[in-house]
């Protein structure tokens, strides 16, 4: 994405620069216009950098979300492995609400990621 946005701007100055040594180079009008193609380009970049970060926040969330249920039903498999839990009576509910929170969290970012594209 920044390559892209690196290209656009060269380009956009280029093409500045190119149109300023055809017609003449006026320093205030060209000026101006190479300064609003720096502004947009670091707008473009700062908007870039929001996302990312946006993104980051989301991702460690959901992995947030994730590992406590994770955390809980892992126990509970490690204690009926080495036999320190026999069976699941009165712990099958705890469990069954455990996958059924990592299954909201599932649907949320479904949600979330077709809505935001």
């Amino acid at each position: 994405m920044r390559l892209q946005l690196v290209v656009l701007v060269v380009l956009a100055l280029t093409a500045q620069l190119v149109n300023a040594a055809w017609h003449g180079f006026d320093p205030v009008e060209d000026g101006l216009q190479i300064i609003s193609a720096g502004t947009l380009a670091m707008l473009a970049l700062r908007v870039s950098r929001a996302w990312s970060e946006q993104r980051k926040a989301l991702i460690l969330r959901v992995l947030d979300e994730f590992g406590q249920p994770l955390t809980v039903i892992h126990g509970y498999v490690s204690m009926l492995a080495d036999g320190t839990l026999t069976s699941l009576n009165g712990h099958a509910e705890l469990l069954q609400r455990e996958c059924d929170r990592m299954r909201s969290v599932t649907r949320k970012l479904v949600d979330a990621i077709r809505e935001h594209g």
